[in-house]
């Protein structure tokens, strides 16, 4: 399950693409009050976004936030471990612990298969998919 961080994050980050290749800074107040979300909290959220790469601040009376990637370079995998990091890995495996039971545990085997594929799944997904299947199922633009 993800966190509301990496869901929030998500939507943040959809609600920037759904405006296109308009470049008009969008403020966080305005995504708060569209998408439901805290400004506060999506404050400390972007500060993630903005460090790695995938948001710029645009400071002035009509600033706001901008996307830094176009939605078809942005892979939902590497955008969720931003914001959540590893997905689906035990301790063991993400921090590479010396297990005396490694050899035999079935339940790492399985976490090292399913952390595989969902990575294998989530990095074919881009957010411009997102918004292809937002529209297809719906008929509209909203996602989650």
């Amino acid at each position: 399950m993800l966190s509301t961080r990496s869901q929030y994050g998500l939507r943040l980050i959809i609600a920037l693409a759904r405006r296109g290749n308009d470049s008009k800074p969008i403020p966080l107040s305005q995504i708060s009050k569209e998408e439901g979300i805290s400004t506060r909290y999506l404050q400390k959220i972007s500060q993630t976004l903005v460090i790695n790469g995938y948001i710029k601040p645009v400071r002035g009376l009509r600033g706001g936030f901008v996307l830094t990637k176009v939605p078809s370079e942005i892979n939902l995998y590497e955008l969720v471990k931003v914001l959540e990091g590893e997905i689906l890995s035990p301790t063991c495996i993400e921090e590479k612990i010396s297990c005396p039971k490694t050899s035999s545990c079935l339940a790492k085997k399985m976490w090292v298969e399913a952390s595989d594929e969902l990575k294998k799944g989530w990095s074919q997904l881009t957010i411009k998919n997102l918004l292809e299947k937002g529209e297809d199922i719906s008929g509209k633009k909203n996602l989650f």
